[in-house]
């Protein structure tokens, strides 16, 4: 299933060329997919939405401190 789309196929006696990704499927996947993704995390993050990340500091610093000091039994 792999090989389907690497060699050119015969249709109906006309030749059908095998996929070819280029620059602009590149550039479209950059600016109509990775573009509007990361400026909608970026609002996000910049609304606060993205998490409180002091509060995951602190959790990931607590596993990390032996019991007597604060840490997790």
């Amino acid at each position: 299933m792999i090989t389907l789309f690497k060699k050119p196929v015969r249709v109906h006696g006309h030749l059908i060329p095998a996929r070819r990704y280029t620059g602009w499927a590149l550039l479209y996947v950059l600016l109509f997919v990775a573009l509007p993704v990361t400026a909608l995390m970026l609002v996000l993050d910049l609304l606060g939405l993205g998490g409180d990340r002091q509060a995951v500091r602190r959790v990931v610093l607590r596993d990390r401190l032996p019991a007597g000091l604060g840490g997790r039994p």
